[in-house]
């Protein structure tokens, strides 16, 4: 099985890149990163469910302590 990060996960070309990581099916999401689109990438979470995640603005982390993710 092959492991990627992707930077930009919440971005269009992140977005098409988790689209193929669906399709292929031996990909395997270790770490995802993201700018201002937090819903979408606690959506990402917890389908990937990566061992690693950062968020570019560190007041966005205040949406993850108040969600049960």
């Amino acid at each position: 099985m092959k492991k990627i990060a992707i930077l930009g996960s919440t971005g269009s070309i992140g977005t098409q890149t988790l689209d193929i990581v669906r399709e292929q099916g031996d990909i395997q999401v270790v770490a995802m990163a993201a700018g201002s689109n937090i819903s979408l990438l606690e959506a990402q979470m917890r389908e990937f469910r990566p061992s690693l995640v950062s968020v570019y603005k560190y007041y966005n982390l205040h949406y993850f302590h108040s969600q049960q993710c």
